[in-house]
């Protein structure tokens, strides 16, 4: 039994959306039963079907970008609900799931594109290599509007604490999003952060504002729930475009196997009574090799994710990745795509009282690790050229808790892409010790001016 609060968002705290132009009204006035709720509906629920291309497609508003799914073969890609891999002969199945940024037949006639060959046209005409394929930019388009993972308005639009600029990745290999956030105007979307039914803070949110002005959601058409995603409609038509360098926070668990394996469990909303765990080794995303003589800890597998409790309840998301690989042992994983400029780089550590003992320096090095970049190791400091690493030993308090530490005071990526990570311990005690291990939260990524 829910009540209303439990069954709806806090900005739609009446209305449950179901099929994609059907609102439903529910009163807040109900009664209680013994075993649950029952609420007075203005209308019937229609169940939920359509996947994310019906939900388009049906419409009968956005026959352009039909059109472009068609012409990519992204028609038959997101009708997708589960792929099915088979794996040292055992078949497993991973639902597929996408956030689609439309754009409605209105909204491109706006633009001056009213067929197929308009925008192609008009890619082109945007695009930073005129010479460039259309059909390859058109791809480009089409991935550019998808984002891996079901995600509400809500969603899309959050940011931490004090942000303005939040990146998104999307299909569109090496190609990002950026949304911003200001307090300029009052008819754009917005969005609460607030567990409470009235907003206290308001912000308005736009994408990529630096290259076309004033591309936002159009929240009247959003929030539109598929079998395997979600719509939400632009009100511009949003062409591919490089943003300045933004800061990016990688989260380490933050990858659609870890989300698949995990399920239910996957990033709680607030923190966990009881702590779950899961082990990524054999997990794609990761590359994980133990150290010759393996570990002492048997808490942990030697690469685990791992929900927080509430001592440890400022990790993002209330999850963490616990390396225990012993020593002259590896993981290797891969960054979100980075906009290609100079960044400071920051790590985030957890550190549960019992891991206290790393911090000191007692009977260990401090937790010391050699990080490789894109397969080449990279200096910790311009000053000191120091090639290895002890994070611990920078945590300025005894107390358990979550700590960002500095990584990488200065580093360039000449290209925007995604780079390759690799942390090798070297701290002996991660083969001795029964409670050493490194317990990682994220690494964020912050743009140094010139």
């Amino acid at each position: 039994g829910f009540d209303v609060t439990s069954l709806t968002t806090a900005a739609e705290s009446d209305i449950i959306h179901t099929k994609a132009e059907d609102y439903i009204h529910l009163s807040r006035h109900y009664i209680k039963c013994t075993n649950g709720f029952v609420y007075k509906a203005d209308g019937v629920l229609t169940p939920l079907v359509e996947n994310v291309y019906d939900r388009i497609k049906n419409s009968g508003k956005s026959n352009i970008m039909i059109s472009a799914f068609e012409a990519t073969g992204y028609d038959k890609k997101l009708l997708v609900e589960a792929d099915t891999t088979v794996s040292f002969g055992k078949r497993k199945i991973e639902p597929r799931q996408f956030t689609v940024l439309n754009v409605t037949d209105e909204v491109f006639a706006a633009a001056g594109i009213n067929t197929l060959s308009d925008l192609k046209a008009a890619i082109v005409n945007h695009a930073s290599n005129a010479s460039a394929d259309p059909d390859q930019l058109l791809r480009q388009y089409v991935e550019y509007h998808l984002i891996d993972g079901a995600f509400d308005k809500y969603s899309i639009v959050k940011m931490d604490g004090g942000d303005t600029v939040r990146i998104w990745e999307t299909l569109a290999k090496s190609q990002i999003m950026m949304i911003s956030r200001t307090l300029d105007r009052i008819d754009s979307i917005s969005t609460v952060y607030s567990d409470k039914l009235i907003a206290d803070t308001i912000y308005h949110c736009y994408f990529n504002t630096d290259d076309l002005a004033d591309q936002m959601l159009d929240v009247a058409n959003s929030n539109i729930k598929a079998t395997n995603g979600v719509v939400h409609n632009l009100t511009s038509w949003m062409p591919v475009y490089e943003p300045k360098p933004t800061k990016v926070i990688w989260d380490l668990a933050a990858y659609r196997e870890v989300r698949n394996a995990a399920g239910g469990n996957y990033q709680p909303s607030v923190p966990d009574k009881v702590e779950y765990k899961m082990s990524l080794a054999n997990l794609a995303c990761y590359d994980v090799e133990m150290g010759p003589n393996g570990t002492n800890n048997a808490s942990y597998p030697s690469l685990c994710y791992v929900t927080c409790k509430s001592n440890l309840k400022g990790c993002l998301n209330n999850d963490r990745v616990v390396i225990n690989v012993g020593a002259q042992g590896s993981v290797k994983m891969k960054t979100p795509t980075v906009v290609k400029g100079k960044y400071k780089v920051n790590i985030t550590l957890a550190m549960p009282i019992e891991l206290g003992f790393i911090r000191t320096q007692n009977g260990c090095k401090g937790g010391l690790m050699r990080v490789y970049v894109d397969g080449q190791v990279l200096s910790h400091t311009v000053e000191e050229q120091k090639l290895t690493i002890a994070p611990y030993t920078s945590i300025p308090k005894s107390t358990s808790g979550i700590y960002e530490v500095p990584l990488y005071e200065e580093i360039e990526f000449t290209e925007t892409r995604s780079h390759e990570f690799r942390f090798v311990v070297l701290d002996p005690a991660a083969s001795t010790n029964s409670k050493f291990c490194l317990q990682f939260d994220a690494i964020t990524f912050y743009p140094i001016e010139d």
